[in-house]
This record gives structure tokens, C-alpha cells and sequence, in this order.
């Protein structure tokens, strides 16, 4: 029959297809964290840890854009580009949060630092609100990371000071470890910002 004749090359297209297919869609992604700032920083006085005064971090927002799985660049001032096999492991604003709370943690020298929600009954002498406006990354050239912040006072019921920081991180490379690398070290000069205007509370 001639419908037999044409089947065993349709066939083969239909495997050959689906087997192209199935490799384009086996590339494995790839997961990232921001990371902490190195313990050795830890340079200030044991002055929160001896005292007991307890920091509660967050809630930290970010712009809504960058709040998705994938790792978001720049590539122009009306444009962004999401990586589609580069991605967070987590959420963004969960690992950003933690990182904040980490810094501040070794460069005050206290473990008495909460991410928010805290478990009730914990008493805050320091509550910091982060508002992050800007998180964008330029791969090959650098981060930029502009952000508002408040510091409350007992128990998020007065408020001590309002601040804003503006930093700017280069980038070494165009790989996506180099940017997040970069994010990491723009995040730790927030972190800087924020534990002197503590440290200066706490005089």
C-alpha cells in the first residue's frame, strides 16, 4: 500500500524531532545564593552581645520585577533580560533578608539578630525596615543598589532614625557568579551602613 511506503520515513522525522527536542530542553539550570560577608570583618565591640540588645531584620521589600526566579539583568535603561537556566535558589527577597541579618550579626558581634517574622515573645530593641528601590546588574560593568531603611525602636513602636543608601559594586566578569558575587558585596556595604547607624544608637 502506498501509505506504507511514506511511513517509515515519517516515522524516523517524528523520532529524529522529539529526540532533538528532548536535548534543548535537558539543559540543566543553574542555582544561586548571595552570600554573607566573611567573619573576619567582625570588628566591632561585643557591646550588643553583652548588653542583650536584640536586632529584628526586615521586612526587607524589593522591586516586584525582581521578584521571580530567575536572575534579572540590565540591558539598557528601558530594559531587562531574565536568564532562563540561571536562577535563584529560593526566593530573592528570603535569601537577601538572611544575608542583611548575617552581616549585621558579625559586624555587630551579637547572635541576637531575628529575621522577621520573629517568634512571638521575642523581645526587638532595633527593628530594620529595608525598602530596596534599586537591585539592578549590568553584567561586565556593575551593580547598582539604591535603598531606603528605617531603624525602630521598642518594639516597632517609635521610630530612631531614617537613612538611605546609594551603592555601587563593579562587576569582574559577565558570568552570572560574578554577578551575584557582585550583588553579595553591594549587600555588604549596605550592611556596613546600617551597623554604624546602629552602633551609633547604641552609645
Amino acid at each position: 500500500m502506498k501509505s506504507g511506503k511514506w511511513s517509515y520515513p515519517i516515522l524516523f522525522f517524528m523520532f529524529a524531532a522529539a529526540a532533538l527536542a528532548g536535548c534543548a530542553r535537558t539543559q540543566p539550570s543553574r542555582f544561586y545564593v548571595l552570600t554573607a560577608i566573611p567573619e573576619a570583618e567582625n570588628h566591632a565591640s561585643s557591646d550588643f552581645s553583652r548588653n542583650g540588645k536584640t536586632i529584628g531584620v526586615g521586612p526587607v521589600e524589593i522591586p516586584s520585577y525582581l521578584d521571580r526566579p530567575q536572575i534579572v539583568t540590565r540591558t539598557g535603561p528601558h530594559e531587562i533580560e531574565l536568564s532562563e537556566f540561571d536562577k535563584w535558589a529560593g526566593t530573592l527577597k528570603e535569601n537577601a533578608t538572611t544575608v542583611l541579618a548575617e552581616n549585621l550579626s558579625t559586624l555587630l558581634a551579637t547572635d541576637q539578630v531575628y529575621v522577621f517574622p520573629w517568634r512571638t515573645g521575642i523581645s526587638i530593641r532595633y527593628q530594620v525596615m529595608i525598602q530596596i528601590l534599586r537591585f539592578d546588574a549590568v553584567p561586565g560593568e556593575g551593580v547598582a543598589l539604591d535603598a531606603h531603611w528605617v531603624v525602630l525602636g521598642d518594639d516597632g513602636r517609635r521610630m530612631l532614625l531614617m537613612r538611605g543608601s546609594q551603592v555601587r559594586q563593579p562587576i569582574s566578569g559577565t558570568e552570572y557568579n560574578d554577578i551575584v558575587a557582585a550583588e553579595s558585596l553591594a549587600l555588604g556595604e549596605l550592611s556596613r551602613d546600617i551597623a554604624v547607624a546602629l552602633q551609633t544608637l547604641s552609645e
